[in-house]
């Protein structure tokens, strides 16, 4: 089993949309009731494809906001979860604003979901204010619209070493 990480080529497109919506089952399983957009595009200044086996089995979208990194999105096909691709795209996402000279990472998440807020956790993201980042706020703002506060949230960030406020 291989893992790699790798840009978003326009080849990868659908069977990325088929791996975010299939990974929606693993929110509802958990009594998550997420809501259900068909037309949902992928977006981002930055899109990244994890691949197992050399098939597109994630996803991760970034957006950059004054020095810092935001992971907007990351989904993991539910039959490739559990085998590393969501820790090696989000330690993609890390690796690449570190050389970037990105003073941090961020992102919002489910803060009590094993998969989500631990799992962030577990690879030094802490919680924080989100009112502290525009771009925190605006999503968390985003997210309420679209119903996504449905348990509680948090706003987590990553500061990398040799960032300007890390």
């Amino acid at each position: 089993m291989t893992v790699t990480v790798r840009p978003l080529q326009p080849g990868d497109r659908d069977a990325a949309t088929a791996a975010d919506r299939a990974s929606m089952q693993t929110f509802w399983d958990a009594g998550i009731p997420l809501p259900d957009d068909p037309d949902e595009e992928l977006e981002g200044d930055l899109l990244l494809v994890g691949l197992l086996d050399g098939q597109v089995a994630g996803v991760a979208c970034v957006d950059l906001h004054d020095g810092a990194w935001h992971l907007a999105q990351m989904s993991v096909h539910p039959s490739a979860q559990r085998r590393g691709v969501g820790s090696a795209l989000l330690l993609d996402v890390v690796a690449r604003a570190a050389a970037a000279g990105a003073s941090a990472v961020t992102l919002t998440t489910f803060r009590d979901v094993p998969f989500n807020g631990p799992f962030y956790a577990h690879h030094g993201f802490e919680p924080v204010d989100e009112s502290l980042h525009p771009w925190l706020a605006e999503a968390r703002m985003h997210e309420r619209a679209e119903g996504i506060d449905v348990l509680p949230r948090t706003a987590m960030r990553l500061a990398l070493p040799d960032g300007p406020d890390a």
